[in-house]
């Protein structure tokens, strides 16, 4: 395990360096507490202060504010700010998807998700998924065209060992 975090911190490190030349992708792939999370938000802040933007939020959570903009749910002042949040997730410099697998998936989620990643390969935006599914897991899940986009054009990190999370809990030094 620690090989592969090293790899990984290296490869993050690299990432967040030259994303916005490079155009490269990420998909962190692993259990959970095996730090996928907190490799995407260290170059999520390394980004920010370098001036890039970035936008960050769970897969439950973009593809619930998705679903609810496009099927009518919003109004107000809410209504802006989701549509807001929508365009920015295909404009922003850095898009970084955490947990990927624990949205509710439907056909719409699957599309979106699908126009996400194409539209931003497509823009030569650059994208970040995290996700606890192995690749046979994602194509399962979502579809074998899908799949095979972010087998193609991601670079994959695998995250090993045990949930990190677990050993501090069961720690008899907290």
């Amino acid at each position: 395990p620690l090989v592969y975090a090293k790899q990984a911190y290296a490869r993050g490190l690299q990432f967040a360096e030259t994303f916005d030349a490079t155009h490269d992708n990420l998909l962190l792939m692993g259990n959970a507490g095996t730090g996928k999370t907190y490799l995407s938000s260290c170059i999520a802040n390394y980004a920010l202060a370098r001036g890039k933007t970035v936008y960050y939020q769970t897969a439950f959570q973009l593809f619930d504010l998705l679903e609810k903009l496009k099927f009518g749910r919003y109004d107000g002042d809410d209504l802006e700010q989701a549509e807001y949040t929508s365009r920015y997730v295909y404009q922003t410099d850095l898009l970084i998807i955490d947990d990927l697998g624990t949205e509710f998936i439907s056909a719409y989620s699957t599309a979106a998700l699908f126009d996400i990643i194409n539209t931003r390969q497509i823009q030569e935006k650059s994208t970040i998924l995290s996700t606890n599914l192995t690749a046979a897991g994602l194509e399962q899940i979502y579809s074998k065209r899908l799949t095979s986009r972010l087998m193609g054009n991601y670079t994959v990190l695998p995250f090993v060992g045990r949930d990190l999370r677990m050993r501090k809990f069961q720690s008899p030094n907290k």
